[in-house]
């Protein structure tokens, strides 16, 4: 039986079966509980980790403790501390469990044997690369300069699991409004629905 990251890397259709095979074998397995992290600020990141279930959210927070929250990842998707990973740096940002997850990861120096055993990863990477820069064109279009409401109702529609699955604070921090704000606006569309 397959599990997520094989079915990932073979609809991807840039690997051979054997290449999989090969890459699969750098990866291990790793469980985070709900709010554990899997890097944390001022840290270096080691690690990029595919989800093969569960959640996770991206932050940074303040001298005050508040977080601002400029991502979630779910199942079937990537994720790490880009430029702490790549430039061996200090992160600057927070990863943290949502959820329970089961990841598979590879290691700094696994992926960079990757990279030089089987050329279609750079491909896949700039792939993913280039997908993590339209979701973050995507958030800054049409999260800055909208109505608190405009931003639910936007997302409602885009990406409803993620209002499922994030509670209301996060959720709030995302969008970039308060959670008293974020209640009434789906008290609004809650009443305007009925």
């Amino acid at each position: 039986m397959r599990n997520s990251l094989e079915n990932y890397l073979t609809e991807s259709a840039l690997l051979t079966p054997k290449e999989i095979r090969d890459s699969l074998s750098l990866f291990e397995t790793k469980q985070l509980k709900k709010n554990d992290f899997f890097v944390r600020t001022g840290e270096v990141c080691n690690y990029i980790a595919f989800i093969n279930k569960g959640a996770v959210k991206t932050f940074s927070s303040n001298t005050l403790g508040d977080e601002t929250i400029t991502c979630f990842k779910f199942e079937n998707q990537f994720m790490t501390s880009y430029e702490s990973f790549m430039a061996r740096t200090l992160s600057h940002k927070n990863i943290q469990a949502i959820e329970n997850c089961d990841l598979q990861l590879i290691s700094y120096k696994n992926f960079k044997q990757l990279l030089e055993r089987i050329p279609s990863w750079k491909t896949l990477i700039s792939e993913l690369l280039e997908q993590e820069y339209l979701e973050k064109e995507r958030y800054l279009m049409h999260f800055n300069n909208q109505t608190a409401k405009a931003k639910y109702i936007q997302l409602l529609e885009a990406n409803p699991k993620l209002i499922s699955r994030t509670k209301v604070d996060d959720l709030a921090s995302y969008l970039g409004v308060t959670q008293r704000t974020l209640t009434r606006v789906k008290k609004d569309i809650f009443q305007e629905v009925k």
